[in-house]
């Protein structure tokens, strides 16, 4: 719906109006409802799934608000779905996802590429009866992608899938070919074949354990995390980066230890400063204490103002549009404070816990992803949400209401100020009416906003 503003210059009455269009995703009429509760108008049924589906895993949204799901499943038929927005089942989408012996197999990543197309990864030999290890592209219908089947071996093991903007794709895992990180290309006569130019190891120095969690930076390189000891014949204790070329950036070692098992990193996320948030299980970085959370700056050093502090695994992050970080993990208690699995840090300095964002999922978030137009998607193995037992597996929450004004700061100047975790606008257009709504001339417009508009003009 328009904003409209009321002004007066000279003896002129002024009326400016504003029309925002958001990205695709449910209307949300309910401006009162907390931030954090389930999405009413989001009607997953659980008993879609088949009665022997482990954990759901794996989340992906679409440009058009669908969203794809990934999951351990014995029925092959639903080891990836796609749901509409309001979370019913696309029953367009059926590919099949098997071992080779006819079982269901296990869809642990999803990436969407910028033509339409769908990159699975997991533990899987077949997918739609052609035979794929680990790694297949569906057509955006769901239908195999047999122009792309990379060699991966009948044991590897996909867990990390992130796109560049290329057009090729980074692959991290377990038990590949020689290494357990690697780049294809997606497209043309080259797709599904390794990178020739991402070299990141030899056989006699491979990465010596899985990766679980990729991060692509503004210059190229590559930061990725596991349960590692060793990249490419050094020391590198669970987070390493490579430059575009697979070559290992030296200065950049931190450290994760943990006493009680074996530490892990299991996801990363880019802040818009470079700082880079880091989850997973540990104990220490870089020697000092900091409990399954941490964040690190461009040269790995830790920062010693963010100590969130988790009392089990972060297992997903996600960064919402304004800056506020939600994660999730089997823990019930962080930042001081009791959270059931999910949890939401403010955009302070130094980050505090979101004290109203309280979900309280009924038990582990494997999964997170953001609309469109900004709620958070939730998979898992959860069996409720806010201890309602018909939210299971799936969730979506309601996002944040943004905040805006229209004035007029000066005159013959228009100012839009919009703030919040919802995204930015797809367009924004102003109109101006000098005659009280008789007609109306545009002022302006402007895609996809990265600052505030301010536009001038004359009356």
């Amino acid at each position: 719906m328009p904003s409209l503003l009321k002004a007066l210059l000279g003896r002129f009455p002024l009326l400016v109006t504003l029309t925002v269009a958001l990205a695709i995703g449910l209307a949300s009429p309910l401006a009162a409802t907390a931030t954090g509760v389930v999405h009413p108008l989001f009607n997953f049924d659980p008993n879609v799934l088949d009665p022997n589906t482990g954990s759901v895993q794996a989340v992906a949204v679409q440009p058009d608000g669908c969203i794809l799901v990934g999951m351990d499943s014995a029925n092959p038929a639903t080891c990836i779905i796609r749901l509409k927005p309001n979370g019913t089942v696309d029953t367009t989408f059926s590919p099949t996802v098997a071992f080779n012996d006819g079982y269901g197999g296990q869809v642990s990543a999803i990436a969407v590429l910028d033509d339409g197309r769908i990159v699975i990864g997991g533990s899987f030999n077949q997918v739609g009866n052609i035979p794929h290890n680990a790694l297949a592209c569906l057509l955006a219908t769901g239908a195999p992608d047999i122009s792309f089947n990379p060699a991966l071996g009948p044991n590897s093991q996909v867990f990390a899938l992130f796109p560049q903007p290329d057009g090729k794709i980074l692959v991290g895992g377990y038990e590949f070919p020689g290494n357990n990180l690697l780049r294809f290309f997606t497209s043309g006569s080259l797709s599904g074949t390794l990178d020739p130019d991402f070299v990141l190891n030899t056989p006699s120095a491979p990465i010596l354990g899985g990766v679980n969690t990729l991060a692509l930076l503004p210059n190229g390189d590559i930061i990725f995390g596991g349960n590692f000891s060793f990249a490419s014949g050094f020391p590198r204790t669970k987070l390493a980066r490579v430059n575009t070329h697979g070559v290992l950036v030296n200065a950049y070692a931190p450290v994760f230890y943990s006493s009680l098992s074996d530490a892990s990193v299991d996801s990363i996320v880019l802040q818009s400063n470079g700082q880079l948030v880091v989850g997973g299980s540990f104990e220490l970085v870089n020697s000092i204490p900091r409990q399954n959370l941490a964040r690190l700056d461009d040269t790995g050093s830790l920062d010693l103002a963010f100590h969130p502090g988790a009392d089990s695994n972060a297992t997903s992050l996600a960064l919402q549009t304004d800056g506020q970080l939600l994660y999730s993990g089997p823990f019930g208690n962080t930042g001081g404070m009791p959270r059931n699995n999910l949890a939401r840090l403010l955009a302070n300095s130094p980050p505090s816990l979101d004290l109203v964002f309280n979900p309280q999922a009924g038990s582990t978030i494997y999964g997170l992803a953001l609309q469109s137009e900004g709620s958070p998607i939730l998979v898992g193995s959860f069996d409720s949400v806010g201890n309602n037992n018909s939210y299971q597996r799936i969730a979506r929450l309601v996002n944040d209401q943004a905040t805006e004004s229209l004035t007029l700061p000066a005159p013959g100047t228009v100012q839009w100020l919009r703030s919040g975790s919802s995204p930015e606008s797809h367009f924004v257009t102003f109109e101006l009416s000098t005659n009280n709504g008789g007609t109306w001339s545009t002022l302006g417009a402007n895609n996809g906003l990265d600052f505030c508009p301010a536009l001038s003009f004359s009356a």
